[in-house]
């Protein structure tokens, strides 16, 4: 597998509180490029059943770029407000991402296809420019990640007499990042930091939904969307964030 991609964001955050309203911008251009390889088994028992095994190799990934962040706010009784001189920076960074191991199965039923499969990968293997990552803010040196196991597991159902398949599945994926976190803030109109362990209240999930078919025998099209969400807490600050994902693919067949 090769990467070779552009990337251009923006991430915007809005403070509101009874005295003021300020806004932090950070905008930022990246190139990415890198390499990696997955070397994959399968076994297939008979026309119902179906195992795999797949060893994605480390991950080599190079990073260049530059970005802008601006912070400005205003003060609701219209006395003035402030501006503070934009901050560039470059980026320009290699980082190692660790190996993954995922195995799985697939049942094969009259119009239905059953799949499950479970991965494990060691985050605290991740290495920036050669070295690993550890946690700056936590004396102990703890790393910054974990290791993550998930699950996954989805149904498809082909409707008789037409070309159209419907799928669902459920993914359990955990976040990677350790129990050590600096959260930053307005508060009072000032920039405050707050140093804490991070406790999950409820892990990364998603719900998925999919339709899909085919167009004049040649041109595949599929719809999915995923709904996901995940809730953790520090002594200071409750974080909860609900995800919504569409992707719409499609394919010409020869």
């Amino acid at each position: 597998m090769i990467w070779d991609e552009s990337i251009d964001f923006t991430d915007e955050i809005n403070y509101n509180d009874p005295g003021s309203l300020a806004v932090w911008n950070d905008d930022v251009s990246l190139d990415v490029d890198g390499f990696s390889m997955n070397l994959g088994l399968l076994y297939r028992a008979n026309e119902f059943f179906k195992a795999g095994l797949m060893i994605t190799t480390p991950v080599w990934l190079s990073l260049n770029g530059d970005g802008i962040t601006n912070y400005d706010g205003t003060y609701k009784d219209g006395s003035g407000g402030w501006t503070v001189d934009p901050d560039y920076g470059v980026i320009d960074e290699n980082y190692t991402l660790p190996m993954k191991f995922r195995g799985g199965i697939a049942f094969f039923l009259p119009n239905f296809t059953l799949a499950c499969d479970v991965s494990y990968t060691d985050f605290t293997q991740v290495k920036r420019n050669g070295k690993p990552i550890l946690d700056s803010i936590d004396f102990l040196g703890r790393h910054m990640f974990n290791d993550v196991l998930e699950y996954n597991a989805g149904l498809e159902f082909t409707v008789p007499g037409a070309p159209m398949r419907l799928r669902c599945g459920y993914s359990y994926r955990p976040l990677a990042i350790a129990s050590i976190e600096e959260i930053g803030f307005i508060e009072e109109d000032y920039p405050t930091s707050y140093v804490g362990d991070v406790t999950t209240v409820r892990q990364r999930q998603f719900f998925t939904f999919g339709v899909g078919t085919i167009l004049s025998r040649v041109l595949s099209v599929d719809a999915t969307l995923a709904l996901g969400s995940f809730e953790r807490e520090t002594p200071n600050l409750d974080e909860k964030r609900d995800i919504t994902e569409f992707l719409l693919s499609t394919a010409y067949r020869f």
